[in-house]
């Protein structure tokens, strides 16, 4: 039984690259692997029969995505969940309509299904999931009950989503998120990030089910790939302000009926009327400034719920509902406890309305690394169509399409040089800061600069497929993976406002029972201050706030870390290996060593240098000028000035013809001298 497999694999960029990928996928096959990064494809001839999400993990471990695989010849796939003929007829007669299978025979007893043709594995294994049966060699938990819902394969044609989540006002309502969206069908795995807001869920099912079944659940969602990023920004910065409005309308009230009850201004309690205006007064302001908060804890309650909103609903509206009793029955309650709390209840409002205002100002920040990732991509670019040139948006570039990129600019795309010759800098992709040359031929990759010459580039692969977009997305899952100690935190936060609660009952019984009189007051602020001091919102802020920070903080550094448990494991390294050509760079070259030769004098050599290398843009060129620099050498006007990529720069200095550049560009020019041993990039200086 012999089977091809051709995996369709992006990301790879050069043979080290390559053969991560061979390496990764070679313990899955006992014949030879062979992987071309340059058709961006790996192909296997054998015996062995493997699953897509054995294929999928081991591409994904090795860094890159794995995008389709074609399966040539006879597969045996495994098939959980049969358990009578009726179960192989629909399994059969389901994978005899899939495009390309020309042959089906399933097994009851061993749980096999042989399939033979040229077909999608992805496409195969989906069948069988959606007829309610699951791909794998490991025995079912339980059997597949006939028209039951579709089993789940872990990883089987699934995909990434990115949720942005409105409405969680604390760490236990991620737990309600994530409850709701593991519950959907075909939802493998959720994890939700209170920090940021956002949810990345892996499923083989729709986008409406998701955003469906968050909404079930008493909050929004919507798919983050579909928003302008510069509206989210405008929108974040919208509630920002907001809350700091918000904030500033409850407090500042507070403050005046705080001081004019210690300054005893205030009016006495018997005059009724004064005081239930400043009832409705309060009532105004607590509904312009808080009623979002009590709007989440009916939310909250209606789903069986307990979240922060709930803490404060409870305790601005005890405190206003006992304020009410004492100004218009005071008899029922004893004299040393009638007090207004009005004050206390407008304060708790505006402090918290402060406190998710820096919050959501420190959610801005931590997105600055993903910011600065997508400003490497230009917005727009010229595309060339015979004669005709239009500039077109990023977004309307379509794979085939040949754009003009100018000196200076950014690749929008991944492609295919088609004609010009220029110099790259490809130091976002890999840091180093060495220029790499690219000719009629080559591949570009988007974000890298092109610095001198004009490129007609072909595009090959656009929008989310180029490995920028990649790099992007593989930053975003990072921030809203959960490491051990994440989940860890959201089990305590799941039960931590119930516990709140009955411990605020608790100190109210314990003030009843042993408390000094007067009682009832006493019984009331204690249980306040319990109900509103005590929330989760620490709790669950921390580790993925710290996570968002250090993903971040790593990814401006040029650092990609995959995810969660991986920057967890980091605090543990005492040994780092490092796969550099031989040194670690500082991402940007120095002149180490100066050389005279000849009859050559040293201030007339640096001042040649000099005056060339300040009309280039090239990173070594910028060295050599600041090393000029500190020698404080004479600059001279260039008359005649070249650039040739990959070779130097000439021109003419007094009327004579002076070059700085390599060796072989110097000797091509007819300057003589003798080539240099010494070690690293050895620029040489001409007259």
């Amino acid at each position: 039984m012999t089977v091809q497999y051709n995996l369709a694999i992006s990301g790879m960029t050069c043979g080290h690259c390559a053969e991560s990928v061979r390496q990764s996928l070679q313990p899955l096959f006992s014949g030879a692997v062979s992987v071309a990064f340059e058709t961006g494809s790996a192909t296997v001839n054998g015996a062995d029969q493997v699953t897509l999400a054995q294929l999928q993990n081991a591409v994904t471990e090795s860094g890159y995505t794995l995008d389709a695989v074609t399966v040539s010849g006879q597969l045996q796939m495994p098939v959980q969940g049969m358990h009578c003929e009726k179960c192989v007829a629909k399994v059969r007669e389901g994978l005899a309509s899939t495009d390309g299978v020309s042959n089906v025979v399933v097994n009851l007893e061993p749980g096999t299904a042989e399939i033979s043709g040229t077909f999608d594995l992805a496409a195969v294994e989906s069948v069988v999931v959606e007829l309610g049966y699951s791909v794998g060699s490991e025995p079912a938990d339980e059997k597949v009950i006939e028209d039951a819902a579709p089993a789940r394969a872990p990883d089987s044609g699934t995909r990434p989503v990115f949720l942005g989540i409105s409405g969680m006002s604390c760490a236990s309502c991620v737990q309600a998120v994530e409850r709701a969206l593991t519950s959907t069908a075909g939802v493998i795995e959720a994890s939700v990030n209170f920090a940021n807001q956002t949810a990345l869920v892996k499923t083989s099912g729709s986008d409406e089910a998701l955003l469906a079944q968050v909404k079930s659940a008493g909050y929004q969602a919507v798919i983050l790939d579909n928003e302008n990023d510069e509206q989210k920004a405008a929108a974040q910065a919208a509630e920002v302000n907001r809350l700091f409005l918000n904030a500033a309308v409850a407090t500042l009230p507070a403050a005046g009926l705080m001081l004019a009850s210690h300054l005893n201004v205030a009016p006495a309690l018997d005059q009724t009327g004064l005081w239930n205006f400043v009832t409705v007064a309060v009532f105004g302001i607590m509904y312009f400034t808080g009623r979002h908060f009590f709007a989440g804890a009916l939310r909250s309650a209606s789903h069986g719920a307990t979240t922060m909103d709930t803490l404060i609903a409870l305790g601005t509206g005890t405190a206003f509902a006992y304020s009410v009793l004492i100004i218009n029955f005071p008899t029922l309650v004893p004299a040393g406890s009638r007090h207004l709390f009005f004050e206390a209840a407008l304060f708790i409002i505006g402090f918290v309305n402060i406190g998710k205002a820096l919050e959501a100002t420190a959610r801005g920040k931590t997105g600055e690394a993903i910011k600065k990732l997508m400003g490497l991509a230009p917005t727009e670019a010229i595309r060339v169509d015979g004669e005709t040139e239009v500039v077109v948006a990023i977004e309307d570039i379509l794979s085939g399409d040949h754009l003009r990129i100018k000196p200076g600019e950014a690749f929008p795309v991944d492609g295919t040089v088609t004609e010009g010759a220029s110099s790259v800098d490809e130091a976002m992709l890999t840091g180093e800061p060495a220029l790499v040359e690219k000719a009629t031929g080559d591949k570009v990759v988007s974000g890298t600069l092109n610095q001198f010459g004009m490129l007609i580039v072909r595009a090959d692969q656009v929008g989310a497929d180029t490995v920028l977009s990649k790099i992007i997305h593989r930053v975003r899952e990072a921030q809203n993976s959960k490491p051990e100690i994440g989940r860890l935190t959201d089990r305590i936060s799941a039960v931590f406002v119930p516990a709140v609660i009955a411990v605020a009952l608790l100190t109210i019984v314990f003030w009843w029972w042993l408390g000094p009189e007067p009682k009832l007051s006493f019984m009331l602020v204690t249980g306040l201050s319990v109900l509103i001091v005590a929330c989760p919102c620490a709790l669950g802020l921390a580790t993925p706030m710290s996570i968002m920070v250090g993903v971040g903080r790593a990814a401006e550094s040029g650092i990609l870390i995959r995810n969660g448990e991986a920057l967890q494991a980091a605090s543990q390294l005492t040994t780092i290996v490092l796969d550099k050509t031989g040194t670690l760079t500082r991402g940007k070259p120095e002149v180490v060593h100066l050389e005279v030769t000849g009859s050559a004098e040293r201030e007339a050599m640096l001042s040649i240098a000099a005056s060339l290398e300040q009309l280039s843009e090239h990173p070594i060129a910028r060295s050599i000028v600041g090393y000029c620099d500190t020698e404080a050498p004479g600059r001279a006007s260039v008359d005649e000035f070249v650039i040739s990529p990959g070779g130097g720069v000439q021109g003419v200095i007094d009327g004579v013809k002076a070059a700085c550049g390599n060796f072989q560009f110097l000797s091509e020019l007819g300057f003589s001298g003798d080539e240099s041993s010494l070690p690293g990039t050895i620029i040489y200086v001409g007259r």
